[in-house]
């Protein structure tokens, strides 16, 4: 087989100085500028949390045998590919890169609290090396040379704040900065011999106890082969499969069991609804939970929740990161209760019951905020869950028709209603669910009507001219069909499914939005103008719904 794999520790890894960097790999893109993920906090983070298990500032960082206790850590691989004595970098290089410079800024701080010359000299034989041919920076190859050597020979002290001339030489400047920072953070307190001795003991856990797995590809021939492999083939983790990984794998193996079957459970009940409904359902709980803006609502969407709820903006609040204790009882309360509910959510969802109709009602609209808001206003165990998930899921429907109603619905106004009222309904007594809901429609409507002395969302002067022109099919349909249930109700005359009135699009009995008055010069010369001939026709009133 043409692949070698090798497990390496950094120390062993930055033996190489000359790595060339492969004309398949992108610039150096990892940064924290851009929000959401931040890749260079995020591994930090992870390698301290590892580290500052086992640390305790009694002991020596001089006797071998107290690091033989420390547990070591995986960081994943790096692909290679040597090529006439030259090691080209075919997959791994942002990784590789980062850790550069995390040399680097250890290599300062070993000076500035002077470390043992030979430490000193370690770190510096991984930043760079002389040849008879020249000077060698690691990871400093093309456009990244003269970053990396600036940032060597001067720490911060010539700091570059513009006129880059690449993508990779800003991002290098910039982490090295924030790497410089959160290293300090970790690292450096009041007390002088402290710092050194925590510092002296990082230094060498994070070159000995930090594994990466080398896989060199031994034929040029087989480079694209295998790079294609890895960006394009095989089937990704979905964010659910991700984040069990990420917390489950915080357990401690003897206790696991127990959390892992409850896990499982939910996960497979959800899946029958289909796959999609997993990510949707954890999606929609932390934004029920933990969303207070409309950026954060959308951070932690079905798609991005299991990276977001590890960033800066969530991972104290929700307390998963580097937490088994929480871990647990998230497993064992909060996904077991609000599981459940979700579950009793989407059968009412997908299946008709007069007593929770208006969960129906809200997927016959397409508008499925009703999850997050529904799970917003349960507290754990909620005693009033029943009675919230009908009155929630009823004025989501209610706001939602009489903004179409009224001319006021806009579909972005209405999605920046929801995450206010994900927020504002969180966990409050049923009394007051109903005053939210009231005040934010009122506050919708004069928005849209840009008159902020309305006190009465649903006057007549609103909605006399709605009809034909100005609603949706859909919406037309699904509010005659309400209609004809109510009048069927009290006339004990049968109708058609709530399903049939409005989604149904073949077969016999499809319906569909027909006007009263024809459209004819008889009907024409009945109204005082043409203008006023189609206002009328186009009116509720002048609508029916009929196969």
């Amino acid at each position: 087989m043409g692949l070698k794999p090798k497990d390496k520790n950094i120390s062993e890894i930055f033996k190489q100085i000359d790595y060339v960097i492969d004309f398949y790999q992108r610039e150096y893109k990892w940064t924290d500028e851009t929000g959401g993920y931040k890749p260079i906090k995020s591994l930090l983070d992870d390698i301290f949390y590892r580290f500052n298990l086992d640390y305790k500032d009694n002991l020596d960082p001089n006797n071998k045998k107290n690091l033989d206790n420390f547990d070591w850590y995986y960081l994943n691989s790096f692909m290679t590919n040597e090529i006439d004595g030259k090691k080209f970098i075919v997959d791994g290089q942002q990784r590789l890169t980062t850790l550069t410079l995390i040399h680097i800024c250890l290599y300062h701080m070993s000076k500035k609290y002077d470390m043992p010359q030979h430490l000193i000299n370690s770190l510096e034989k991984s930043i760079y090396d002389t040849t008879e041919y020249g000077i060698s920076y690691c990871m400093g190859v093309k456009d990244r040379k003269e970053s990396i050597e600036n940032l060597f020979n001067n720490n911060l002290d010539n700091y570059k704040e513009d006129g880059y001339i690449s993508v990779s030489e800003k991002n290098i400047y910039q982490n090295y900065k924030n790497i410089s920072k959160i290293i300090s953070d970790y690292l450096i307190i009041d007390d002088n011999e402290i710092t050194k001795n925590k510092l002296h003991f990082f230094i060498i856990y994070f070159r000995i106890k930090i594994y990466l797995i080398e896989i060199e590809i031994e034929k040029r021939k087989d480079v694209s082969m295998v790079f294609e492999v890895i960006n394009d083939r095989g089937i990704p983790l979905k964010p659910y499969e991700i984040l069990k990984g990420k917390i489950l794998g915080q357990i401690d193996i003897s206790e696991i069991e127990d959390y892992l079957e409850i896990w499982d459970n939910k996960i497979s009940l959800l899946e029958k609804y289909g796959e999609k409904e997993i990510d949707e359902f954890f999606g929609a709980y932390f934004k029920s939970k933990y969303s207070e803006t409309a950026e954060q609502y959308k951070k932690l969407d079905k798609d991005k929740y299991h990276k977001s709820i590890f960033s800066e903006d969530f991972y104290k609040k929700i307390g998963l990161k580097h937490n088994p204790v929480n871990v647990k009882s998230f497993v064992k309360n909060n996904l077991n209760y609000y599981g459940n509910i979700y579950l009793f959510m989407l059968d009412k969802y997908e299946n008709y019951d007069i007593d929770y109709k208006h969960i129906y009602f809200n997927q016959l609209n397409d508008i499925n905020g009703q999850f997050p808001l529904m799970l917003s206003s349960l507290e754990l165990n909620d005693k009033e869950q029943l009675n919230k998930i009908k009155l929630v899921s009823k004025l989501f429907d209610r706001n939602f028709v009489i903004l179409n109603l009224t001319g006021c619905y806009k579909a972005n106004e209405f999605n920046s209603s929801l995450m206010t009222l994900v927020k504002k309904i969180r966990n409050i007594d049923i009394l007051d669910i109903k005053k939210v809901f009231d005040k934010q429609l009122l506050n919708d409507i004069k928005k849209q009507k840009d008159n902020d002395n309305i006190t009465e969302p649903f006057k007549y002067e609103f909605f006399r001219n709605v009809g034909y022109t100005t609603l949706g099919k859909k919406f037309l349909r699904y509010f005659f069909s309400r209609i004809d249930h109510y009048i069927s109700d009290f006339s004990n005359l049968p109708t058609k499914t709530y399903y049939q009135l409005v989604l149904q699009a073949k077969g016999k009995d499809v319906h569909h939005i027909e006007h009263i008055i024809t459209n004819n010069e008889d009907n024409l010369d009945l109204f005082k103008d043409e203008e006023e001939f189609h206002i009328q026709r186009n009116r509720l009133g002048g609508l029916l719904l009929l196969t």
